[in-house]
């Protein structure tokens, strides 16, 4: 509970007071009636009646929810009317913290979002603000903070202010989300935010201070809870600077880029992604957006990469984030290109860790395109139609009679029961995932096996991209992940693999998606497929060599059989590609195959199969290797030098007894820069 210091309790005002009562009246009669009775649809108008009178020139209305406290507008409240005890000690059995609406939010939002909550059970706050995209609830959020965040709130803000006054500031600033004309400030009080705004490491330790309250206490704040709140403070401190010319705000925007780079890198992800960019082309001008605007391509797609991977395709964060990297390269063909490009320059360096999050990266910004084209042709038939009736020409409307009519034989039913899968597999119900999803898949799979006999292997590639994008936020050992695997058998996969290459043409990811999701999903099934395509190529660095490289290294620790076997029969140009696929799996046990090639008659192949062998830390191996570095001659040649200082440096990488024994040898016997190195290595 919050605590409140003010000298005299404050009351909530009547319009507010009003508004929770038709709330909670809402609510209760959506809990007896339908959606679309009489009495609902009464109390939902009367609901909005008093939305607006509340809303009135805000921008939006942003409520905390404590236990025994409502937040508003940088004050307390203390419950004493009977209907805002319940209204707060529902909201707190929900565990939703705060709730923002939009002063644009519709009635129909509001009896979707009233609605979600009649059905919703005790703790399923989170479940309720999943289900938003499907009920099309767009200008209403929820929060899901710690309660003990506003204690946290109310400790800071005391020790921050001068005033009772200047407390109620420092509270919105923090709790409360950005927008313009909200914060009434003195000239002092805006002195010193302008102080504390150009003051680098005055604004570190401040948030380095608000971090460190909420992580402390019984129950700390989730560093997605933290992330939106220090999110609030940088964007509403920005909003105070709107007086400052476009120079000094962008050099404020650089400062808590800089800052933000000595916090923690999840955080730093979460408060990038806390602020929700706007949905209409209204230009934006706060602090996360400059940070963004500003930031190099790279680092874009890593954070968004990073955002993917540690707060999952349907958190805020990550929606936020991708939303603002398409505003700002306006198309998404340009982001394609990019993340790409990374996961290629990823792949050449030996980084094969976030590999599969781009990859679903890709899959999810070429979902959003085909969604989005998918809608305007829509509109674009209904137009038509709307407009054949309008003008009383029969011919669209029997076309369309005629489309409704073929949609009822075997083979558009057989599509549209598997359209329904999809969809089913794409929204699962939050907490019985576990149970739908496998029956789905192998319904699905029914699908998948009648598309295979027509050989429209396009379907089948549809259909795994979504099962892809869907098992993508499931554990591996999860059931669903054992019934797809049972969907397809090697055959299968090698035939679809193999027919879907032949369409590609660039090997982009519009020509590849189906390809990715397929290697994604069956990587044991499909890897050797493209290992043979791999070895095939007669330039390797073609767009169809480079694609097959990092699609190969974004599961290349799945990979150690397959590698063990095409070693030993791949030709020369792959030999390489093959080596750092190695490297990048991880496996020690290919160290047996590979040291097979330090007879291979190229020099250099000879020093990448060394490389490789200290890279795995083939212990086996160091007989092989001691041979080379032990090797004696009159005359040695610069190439036999060459391997031999690789050759050291592997068996440091190796590390075991048996490697130091051969370095502590050649340390004694050896000559010149080689012995010198085995000197240093051995006394370390």
């Amino acid at each position: 509970m919050a605590p409140d210091n003010s000298p005299q309790v404050k009351t909530l005002p009547q319009p507010m007071l009003d508004f929770i009562a038709a709330f909670m009246r809402s609510l209760n009669n959506a809990r007896l009636y339908a959606s679309g009775h009489e009495l609902v649809k009464k109390n939902i108008h009367d609901l909005y009646e008093k939305f607006e009178i509340v809303i009135g020139d805000r921008n939006f209305l942003f409520i905390g929810c404590a236990k025994d406290n409502l937040f508003l507008e940088g004050d307390f409240y203390t419950a004493r009317d009977a209907h805002l005890k319940t209204f707060l000690t529902f909201f707190h059995s929900m565990r939703i913290s705060n709730l923002f609406l939009d002063k644009e939010v519709t009635p129909e939002e509001v009896e979707a979002f009233v609605g979600l909550l009649a059905g919703a059970k005790q703790g399923q706050g989170e479940e309720v603000s999943e289900a938003f995209p499907q009920e099309n609830i767009k200008r209403i959020k929820i929060g899901l903070l710690d309660y003990s965040i506003f204690s946290t709130v109310q400790s800071v803000a005391s020790e921050l202010a001068h005033s009772t006054e200047d407390e109620s500031i420092w509270r919105q600033l923090i709790v409360q989300p950005a927008a313009a004309g909200t914060f009434n400030l003195d000239p002092e009080g805006l002195k010193e935010l302008n102080r504390l705004a150009q003051d680098v490491d005055e604004l570190k330790k401040l948030l380095v201070k608000l971090d460190t309250d909420m992580k402390s206490g019984s129950q700390a704040a989730t560093t997605a809870q933290r992330g939106v709140l220090l999110g609030n403070f940088v964007q509403n401190l920005g909003k105070t600077l709107e007086g400052l010319d476009a120079e000094e705000r962008r050099q404020f925007s650089i400062r808590v880029g800089a800052v933000l780079e000595s916090l923690e890198p999840q955080l730093k992800t979460q408060i990038l992604g806390s602020a929700v960019p706007p949905e209409t082309d209204e230009e934006e001008t706060g602090v996360i957006h400059e940070i963004i605007q500003a930031m190099p391509d790279n680092q874009l797609v890593n954070l968004l990469a990073d955002a993917l991977m540690e707060a999952g395709a349907k958190s805020a964060c990550f929606d936020n984030l991708l939303n603002r990297a398409i505003a700002k390269y306006k198309d998404p063909g340009l982001l394609l290109t990019l993340i790409r490009s990374e996961m290629n320059r990823a792949t050449q360096e030996r980084r094969p860790d976030h590999l599969n999050h781009w990859q679903q990266l890709e899959q999810l910004l070429l979902q959003q395109q085909e969604a989005e084209e998918l809608n305007r042709q829509y509109r674009k038939e209904i137009d038509a139609l709307a407009a054949s009736i309008q003008m009383e020409k029969p011919l669209v409307e029997e076309d369309e009679i005629d489309r409704l009519s073929k949609s009822l034989e075997p083979e558009p039913l057989r599509a549209a029961k598997v359209r329904l899968i999809v969809d089913l597999i794409r929204n699962p119900h939050p907490t019985k995932a576990s149970l739908f999803v496998p029956p789905l898949l192998e319904n699905l799979g029914e699908g998948m096996q009648q598309f295979l006999e027509l050989e429209n292997y396009v379907a089948v590639a549809s259909l795994l991209r979504a099962a892809s994008l869907s098992l993508s936020n499931l554990p591996r050992d999860h059931p669903a992940w054992q019934t797809m695997n049972t969907l397809l058998s090697t055959v299968q996969v090698g035939e679809l693999v193999r027919n879907l290459m032949k369409k590609c043409r660039t090997f982009k990811p519009e020509e590849t998606a189906g390809i990715d999701a397929v290697c994604q999903l069956y990587p044991e099934k499909a890897g050797g497929i493209l290992v043979d395509a791999l070895m095939e190529l007669e330039v390797v660095k073609s767009p169809q060599g480079i694609w097959l490289s990092t699609t190969l290294a974004s599961f290349c620790n799945r990979l150690g059989g397959v590698l063990g076997r095409k070693l030993q029969e791949a030709p020369e140009q792959t030999l390489p590609q093959l080596l750092d696929l190695a490297i990048m799996s991880g496996d020690s046990r290919l160290g047996t195959t590979v040291d097979q090639l330090l007879e291979h008659q190229s020099h250099d192949i000879r020093l990448k199969v060394i490389e490789t062998l200290g890279s795995l830390k083939a212990d086996k191996s160091v007989p092989r290797l001691a041979e080379v570095l032990l090797q004696k001659g009159w005359l040695k040649g610069k190439k036999l030098k060459t391997l031999q200082m690789a050759t050291a440096q592997a068996l440091v990488k190796i590390g075991t007894e048996q490697a130091l024994e051969v370095l502590q040898k050649m340390a004694e016997e050896g000559s010149g820069e080689l012995k010198s190195f085995c000197q240093k290595a051995v006394s370390t």
